[in-house]
């Protein structure tokens, strides 16, 4: 989707929530406050080398992915073998 964390923590708020949970990657955009009553890292992204063959297996097949920063990151390695 196009929303941010934010987005989704005022849009809480907004409906009365309180006392939310936000489990996070290391790299954060959002903080405490409002309806995010703690903030707890529990994973962190790594970029990993990724061997050609592998990215090939992906051709005509679809990616969800987590992040507009690991998004970004398919699509390089991607672009890098010329597939399209």
């Amino acid at each position: 989707g196009e929303g941010t964390a934010a987005d989704i923590a005022a849009l809480a708020t907004a409906h009365g929530f309180t006392t939310a949970l936000h489990l996070t990657g290391r790299d954060r955009t959002l903080e405490r406050g409002g309806a995010i009553a703690a903030v707890v890292p529990v994973y962190e992204s790594a970029p990993i080398p990724i061997e050609e063959t592998a990215l090939r297996t992906l051709a005509g097949t679809t990616a969800l992915l987590h992040s507009a920063r690991a998004a970004r990151r398919l699509g390089a390695l991607v672009d890098g073998t010329g597939m399209d």
